[in-house]
């Protein structure tokens, strides 16, 4: 079974899904996961993990990631894109300064409510397939940062710019108060994502690259699975404690906080990922994702 990381550089017009699809005829496997979708109309950068790498989703699902978008103003949507209905329009005029400014509030940890169009589920229904039935519901603020926002570029109606955020931010909705806080409506009509965590553009390969591999037994684009978890440090165990850790036994620990994780790892490969947990006072080390 072929064991590693893709990373997609997806065009406009493919779903994640399409992606995952293509990806599966190519490699052969159905054993592929993505650590987050981008819409239909954005490009960029998606991560597929494949094989053992499937159990390491959540770490790529929880890196930061970087955006290029832009924004047109004057304009709401429903969908808060340029895919949307319009439901909102102003003529007021905003100077350069004050978007620059209204933009630079932004940086930081905040409080973000999602879009009804997007896959988040309450009481076990996808808010867009609510929002398609013209039902709104009250959507709960959600904890994001937003670390940096640079490269503002202003050509009125358009603005575009670099955000670089936390996972679980939505762009959109960003735009969409952006507008707001200028006194006036905004819809985002561009989004190309360039990093996921440590992984950017130049791993990247197009979809018709993967399509190559249909007929072929190799994979020279699949990437080591070292490249999700490379902020986590790698614990230096000799090959009894390790292979003692992967049949599922606590090794005592000492200078460990609790919940810290490290990389299991022997000269050859990601063995698994460990855990500092506290029972009775007392600190182990326990493998919390195993890949052997």
């Amino acid at each position: 079974m072929k064991n590693g990381v893709l990373v997609i550089d997806k065009p406009s017009g493919f779903t994640s899904h399409d992606i995952v699809s293509i990806a599966r005829r190519a490699l052969k496997t159905k054993k592929i996961g993505h650590t987050g979708t981008l819409d239909p109309d954005a490009t960029g950068i998606l991560v597929l993990c494949v094989g053992k790498a499937t159990k390491l989703v959540p770490y790529g699902t929880a890196a930061g990631k970087t955006y290029e978008t832009t924004l047109k103003l004057g304009t709401r949507t429903d969908t808060y894109d340029k895919s949307g209905e319009v439901i909102d329009q102003s003529n007021k005029l905003v100077s350069s300064e004050d978007v620059i400014n209204v933009i630079n509030t932004f940086i930081g940890e905040q409080k973000q409510i999602p879009p009804m169009y997007s896959a988040i589920k309450i009481d076990g229904k996808k808010l867009y397939d609510l929002a398609r039935r013209g039902i709104t519901v009250e959507r709960e603020a959600r904890n994001i940062a937003i670390y940096n926002i640079y490269d503002i570029k202003i050509f009125f109606p358009h603005v575009s710019f670099v955000v670089e955020c936390s996972s679980g931010t939505y762009i959109r909705s960003l735009i969409d108060d952006i507008g707001q806080k200028l006194g006036t409506w905004a819809h985002m009509v561009q989004l190309r994502r360039t990093s996921v965590g440590n992984i950017g553009e130049d791993l990247a390969i197009s979809v018709e690259t993967l399509k190559e591999f249909y007929d072929s037994e190799d994979v020279p684009a699949l990437i080591p699975m070292e490249v999700l978890v490379e902020h986590i440090p790698v614990k230096q165990l000799d090959s009894l404690t390790c292979e003692s850790l992967l049949n599922g036994q606590w090794i005592p620990i000492n200078n460990a906080e609790n919940g810290e994780t490290f990389r299991l790892q022997d000269d050859k490969e990601l063995l698994g990922i460990l855990e500092v947990i506290t029972r009775d006072g007392k600190k182990y080390l326990k493998i919390k994702r195993g890949l052997v």
